[in-house]
C-alpha cells in the first residue's frame, strides 16, 4: 500500500501534537482556556483534528485488507474524510463566529481558501477524478488537517488575549 508508512507517521505526530498541547495548556493557565470561548473552539480543533488525522491515516489500509485492489478501497475513505473535513471547518467557523469575526486570527482567515482547495481535490478524487493521485491526494489531506492542528496550538499559546494579566489594585 502506497504511503502507509507516511500516515502511520503523520498520525504518530498527531498524537504526540495533541498530547503535548494537553501538558503545555495544563501547565499554562487555565483561566485563559476557560475563559474565552473562542480558546476553547480552537483547544477543541486541535484535538478534533489531531484525532482525525489519526483515525484516517489508518482507514485506507484497514479497507485496503478488506476490499484489496478496488478504486473504493481509497475513494471510500476519501469521501468519508471530505465530509469529515467539512464538518470540522464548518463546526469550528460557527464556533468562533459567535464570537465575532474579528476572534479569527491572520493564520486562520489565510488558511480557509487552503481548506477549500483541499475539500475541493478531496470530493473529486472521491468521485473518479484525478484516479492516479488518490493517494498523494489522501496524503496531501492528512498533511493539512497537521498543519491545522499546528497552527491552532500554536494561536493558542502564541496570542495573548489579555485574560492572564491583572489590573493592578
Amino acid at each position: 500500500m502506497p504511503y502507509s508508512e507516511d500516515m502511520r507517521t503523520l498520525a504518530e505526530i498527531a498524537i504526540a501534537l495533541a498530547g503535548f498541547a494537553g501538558v503545555v495548556l495544563a501547565i499554562r493557565s487555565r483561566r485563559a482556556i476557560r475563559d474565552q470561548k473562542v480558546n476553547q473552539a480552537r483547544l477543541r480543533e486541535l484535538l478534533v483534528t489531531s484525532f482525525i488525522v489519526v483515525f484516517f491515516a489508518f482507514f485506507p489500509p484497514l479497507m485496503t485488507g478488506v476490499l484489496g485492489d478496488s478504486p473504493w478501497a481509497w475513494r471510500g475513505p476519501m469521501l468519508i474524510f471530505a465530509l469529515a473535513h467539512l464538518a470540522a471547518l464548518l463546526s469550528f467557523m460557527l464556533a468562533v463566529g459567535k464570537e465575532g469575526s474579528s476572534d479569527f486570527s491572520l493564520a486562520e482567515w489565510l488558511s480557509l481558501p487552503g481548506a477549500a482547495v483541499v475539500i475541493f481535490l478531496q470530493f473529486a478524487t472521491a468521485f473518479g477524478n484525478f484516479p492516479d493521485y488518490v493517494p498523494e491526494i489522501y496524503l496531501l489531506a492528512l498533511l493539512w488537517f497537521l498543519l491545522i492542528a499546528a497552527m491552532n496550538f500554536g494561536v493558542l499559546l502564541i496570542r495573548d488575549d489579555g485574560s492572564e494579566t491583572e489590573t493592578p489594585g
